[in-house]
């Protein structure tokens, strides 16, 4: 990968994860935001993903999305390789996996069910879990525009690929 495209990828992986980390953060703090679906998604074990999630206010959210925009062009003139692609991806759905994981072992091993008290050790293993969820989930929706723009990108003639055309 070239430097300009090393830092259009960089630039844009940033962009994304800030906006969409203050996203998350600000329909947390305002589930009216997606209306009906805030029920349903605040009944589910879901919810602690976001509940420890970063607290990032939701202003920054513009400069994420600045960011994101202004690199998707350059991203997607020149779409990083698949190995790039699929590393961003594969290490959000990583950060997830640990995330469960961590979830999971915090409540077996304090015996945590879904109602009554809550030992204080159980917070000290799920908030840098869910930390570590929420950057995951973020870092995976990234990994998937990645994708989609490596896809794309082949389909155009980049550098030193000739262009051919049936002429009639």
């Amino acid at each position: 990968m070239s430097v300009k495209q090393t830092l259009a990828v960089i630039t844009f992986i940033c962009g994304a994860t800030l906006a969409g980390l203050a996203a998350i953060r600000f329909v947390w703090l305002n589930p009216a935001v997606i209306g009906p679906f805030a029920l349903p998604i605040g009944m589910t074990p879901l919810v602690l993903q976001f509940e420890y999630s970063f607290e990032i206010p939701g202003y920054f959210f513009f400069l994420g999305a600045f960011l994101a925009i202004a690199s998707w062009s350059l991203v997607r003139g020149n779409p990083p390789r698949f190995p790039v692609a699929v590393g961003v991806l594969l290490g959000g759905g990583f950060l997830v996996f640990v995330s469960v994981v961590v979830f999971v072992l915090a409540s077996a091993h304090y015996n945590v069910g879904m109602a009554g008290e809550i030992p204080a050790g159980w917070y000290l293993w799920v908030r840098p879990g869910c930390k570590a969820g929420v950057l995951g989930l973020v870092l995976f929706s990234v990994g998937l525009l990645l994708m989609a723009a490596t896809r794309s990108g082949g389909r155009s003639c980049g550098p030193g690929v000739a262009r051919t055309s049936k002429v009639r």
